[in-house]
């Protein structure tokens, strides 16, 4: 039995982006540092994230392990820190140049375009080889739009893999399946997908955006601190806190190009984390279409459910809970869910604002 606790006061179970943060940490650690033997539980009175190990972890100790892993992805995560480093050493090299280049009166409009052409392409391979260390997936394109002979040679790699990069092979099994195709004939994708392509929003792009611009301080006002919403949100949301539907009727602006969208609204480390959970959420093929783990519809609607617990469990048990059917009826019976440790069931709803983008509602227990 695990004997030492560290609370995770930042996560909430009631919010969707704190519970699935609460996930990605333990599935970070349990990959990366199996020896701390890492659990999750829930405060009953608070409700907030308890994280148990084997020995004693510091806040330092369990920010830099993230970050690291994280950044440097799950193979070899000093050379995808390195990367990674190389990358924004660059960015910064490259932006103070280019001011440069545009000073220059001896350069026409054709030779600044040129330039900037060039300084982009070099960014964009420094960027690709990060992304194969960190998370290879996110350069198979900025959104989950893939045919499904293509998503399936990817899959079939990743099986063939799997007992090396477990990590990776998780990953693509909770984007999409091969198995159902849509009309277009695309591989379905996960119902966790908020966005694809539409003013200028990736569902990929957008996670490669939050690695890219992630830091330990980042890391640490999620876990250990009340949610401020004091990063921004531009290109980094992926719409799965209910406070990042910004529609127009309910804003001062139109959200589009509201300015404070690059300084706040957003908590970049609980958004990096929250994709990391996404991998216990695999989907699956159903007689009905692509179903995603811990999704039903209910009324009409398309809702997720969650369990919060209060035993300390590892990240296998984790795996088997968020699958429990009972969770997805209409009206659970918690007396089945209690003898497996389950003392809250939050649920929400996933709504179409429009055509292009989707949302979460807040959640209420059920």
């Amino acid at each position: 039995m695990n004997a030492h606790t560290l609370p995770l006061i930042g996560l909430d179970g009631g919010n969707s982006v704190g519970y699935l943060a609460a996930l990605g940490t333990l599935r970070q650690l349990a990959h990366h540092h199996p020896t701390w033997k890492p659990r999750l539980s829930w405060n009953r009175r608070t409700e907030k994230a308890c994280l148990h190990t084997a020995h004693p972890v510091t806040e330092t100790d369990l920010i830099k392990a993230l970050h690291t892993a994280l950044i440097g992805g799950p193979t070899d995560p000093s050379v995808g820190l390195t990367a990674r480093e190389l990358l924004r050493t660059r960015t910064e090299q490259i932006e103070i140049a280019f001011k440069q280049v545009e000073k220059d009166k001896s350069l026409t409009k054709a030779d600044i375009k040129a330039c900037k052409a060039a300084f982009k392409a070099e960014l964009n391979e420094l960027q690709r080889r990060w992304l194969e260390h960190a998370a290879s997936h996110l350069n198979y394109g900025p959104d989950t739009k893939f045919k499904a002979p293509e998503w399936r040679a990817w899959e079939l790699q990743a099986q063939a893999t799997a007992i090396e990069q477990p990590i990776h092979a998780a990953t693509l099994a909770a984007l999409c399946s091969s198995a159902c195709e849509d009309d277009e004939g695309l591989a379905e994708d996960t119902a966790f997908r908020t966005v694809r392509g539409a003013g200028h929003q990736h569902f990929l792009g957008i996670m490669a955006n939050q690695l890219l611009s992630l830091t330990p301080e980042h890391l640490t006002k999620t876990l250990f601190a009340p949610w401020a919403y004091d990063d921004p949100t531009e290109a980094l949301s992926l719409r799965w806190d209910p406070l990042d539907d910004v529609r127009y009727a309910l804003r001062w602006r139109n959200p589009s190009g509201d300015p404070e969208r690059k300084k706040q609204g957003g908590m970049i480390g609980a958004s990096a984390l929250a994709v990391s959970g996404l991998a216990l959420h695999p989907v699956h093929p159903r007689q009905s279409g692509l179903c995603t783990t811990g999704f039903s519809e209910i009324a009409k609607a398309v809702t997720w459910t969650w369990p919060l617990w209060e035993t300390p469990i590892d990240i296998t048990t984790t795996r088997s809970l968020i699958a429990l059917a009972e969770s997805q009826e209409d009206t659970p019976d918690h007396r089945q869910l209690a003898p497996r440790g389950v003392f809250r069931l939050y649920r929400c709803e996933r709504f179409v604002k429009d055509v292009y983008y989707r949302n979460f509602t807040s959640s209420s227990a059920v």
